[in-house]
């Protein structure tokens, strides 16, 4: 069965805005940052995950020694869009 999933997470950072929305073609979801992809995952939370863990492919942010805000400990404390 597709996924059929419009749903878009934003978790808004200091540095920039974290997307996470799903890609038909891959059946993945596609994590950006300003426009700009950084990543293909299996799941939202996946993707989630990696912001996280500072495993985003997002060198500016993955590369922080000291992050000076509350990271989103799961896709479940993102902000949540249905367009």
């Amino acid at each position: 069965m597709e996924v059929q999933d419009n749903t878009v997470y934003v978790f808004r950072s200091t540095i920039g805005d974290f997307v996470i929305k799903y890609i038909p073609s891959s059946k993945k979801w596609l994590l950006s940052v300003n426009d700009t992809g950084y990543g293909l995952f299996p799941s939202a939370a996946e993707a989630a995950d990696s912001v996280n863990r500072q495993k985003s492919g997002f060198y500016k942010w993955d590369e922080l020694e000291q992050i000076s805000e509350t990271v989103p400990c799961g896709i479940d404390q993102w902000e949540v869009f249905n367009p």
